[in-house]
């Protein structure tokens, strides 16, 4: 017994067609949707981050621009405006210590007989030698010309302040 069926292609192969065309639009739909929401992700971080960038460098330029505004642009050290801000903000909230002021002895004379380049290297190792005997955390401040000042945190032993005066001119008379 042999059995022939014969189905007509159209209808068996249309629906399936349909089918098929119908998933690959909903399957296309659903990628282009999922692509195009993962790119607007990506840009947003990519802005987000630029964004980021640009707030830490105005924030470093901000930080820069605020040192060079406190500072002595020669030696570094705190402008007089600035160093007496601290100090003031030191002792207000009962940070006690030792006030220095130094002068150099004759500067001008340095000045009028070797010129002001000498005098200048004059007055920075002046502050070398204030900086290898102060701490970082005491105030040093040029207070203009050939005149310094140092706040010493927490110095307030009479023996302690001759020994690191002490310390500072020996280092001056070494220069």
């Amino acid at each position: 017994v042999v059995s022939i069926s014969l189905i007509n292609a159209d209808i068996w192969y249309r629906p399936l067609t349909r089918a098929i065309v119908i998933f690959c639009v909903i399957l296309g739909l659903i990628v282009f949707f999922l692509a195009f929401f993962f790119l607007n992700m990506y840009a947003k971080n990519r802005a987000l981050q630029r964004a980021q960038m640009r707030i830490h460098l105005e924030e470093s330029l901000g930080e820069q621009w605020k040192a060079l505004s406190e500072t002595d642009r020669m030696t570094a050290l705190f402008d007089r405006v600035s160093g007496e801000r601290m100090v003031d903000e030191l002792l207000k909230s009962s940070n006690t210590g030792m006030f220095l002021e130094i002068d150099i002895d004759q500067f001008k004379s340095i000045n009028d007989s070797y010129g002001h380049q000498t005098g200048d290297q004059v007055i920075l190792a002046v502050v070398d030698a204030l900086r290898a005997t102060f701490r970082s955390n005491d105030v040093m401040i040029r207070l203009g010309g050939d005149e310094f000042g140092v706040y010493a945190v927490g110095i307030i032993d009479r023996n302690m302040g001759r020994a690191i005066i002490s310390r500072l001119f020996e280092k001056i008379r070494n220069l």
